[in-house]
This record gives structure tokens, C-alpha cells and sequence, in this order.
């Protein structure tokens, strides 16, 4: 019982296992986040900057899944098509929110080691 309740702990820190397709959405998402946000009249500097970094994130896993293939090809093939009204706004969500995991994560970590994140 006690193993079961440990496993079942240590599974809950794990992230769910991600495709190749769904790092190649993400970083086709940011594609069309990134667009969006330069076309507004008003700069926003701490949008822009989210933005480019899921999208930079999401094409660093894309490239490091399958080097040889020419990434920048694959994400836009991907985002073609693809608008930000006909996108679900949970895909949207679900993208920040594997990014945000893995900067809470080593966010914590480094405050375990005695690192400072202000």
C-alpha cells in the first residue's frame, strides 16, 4: 500500500509523455501568438517575450527530437491553416502550461540548491 501511494506520488511529478506532433503544434501555436501580438497597435513587451519564449522552447524540442529535418518547414506547414479564433483556447492554455511546469520545476530546484530567482 505504502509503495502504491509512493509510486503514485512520484508519477503525479512525472509530465505525461509528449509526441513529436504535439511539440510541433505548440511551436506552430507560438508561430501564430507571435503574429498576433506584433499586430496589435500597442507594444507588449512582457507578451511578446512569453510568447517567443514558448515558441522557442517548443522548436528546441521539435529540432532536438529530429535534427535533420529543417524545422522552421515543419512548424509552418504545421500553423498553416491554423488561426487563433479557430484554435482551441485549452490548446492554447495546455502549451503555456508544459512550459510553465518545467520553470516552476527547475525554479524549485534551484531554490533547493541554495539559487536565487528574483
Amino acid at each position: 500500500m505504502i509503495t502504491a501511494l509512493a509510486l503514485a506520488a512520484v508519477l503525479s511529478q512525472v509530465p505525461p509523455a509528449r509526441s513529436h506532433a504535439d511539440d510541433v503544434y505548440c511551436a506552430a501555436l507560438g508561430v501564430l501568438m507571435a503574429e498576433a501580438v506584433q499586430k496589435q497597435p500597442t507594444p507588449d513587451l512582457d507578451a511578446e517575450a512569453s510568447i517567443y519564449t514558448l515558441m522557442l522552447y517548443f522548436l528546441g524540442r521539435v529540432e532536438g527530437a529530429r535534427p535533420a529535418d529543417d524545422t522552421s518547414k515543419v512548424v509552418l506547414d504545421r500553423a498553416e491553416g491554423l488561426t487563433l479564433l479557430t484554435v482551441p483556447p485549452a490548446d492554447l492554455v495546455a502549451c503555456a502550461a508544459v512550459l510553465q511546469t518545467r520553470g516552476e520545476r527547475l525554479v524549485g530546484r534551484a531554490t533547493e540548491r541554495g539559487r536565487s530567482f528574483h
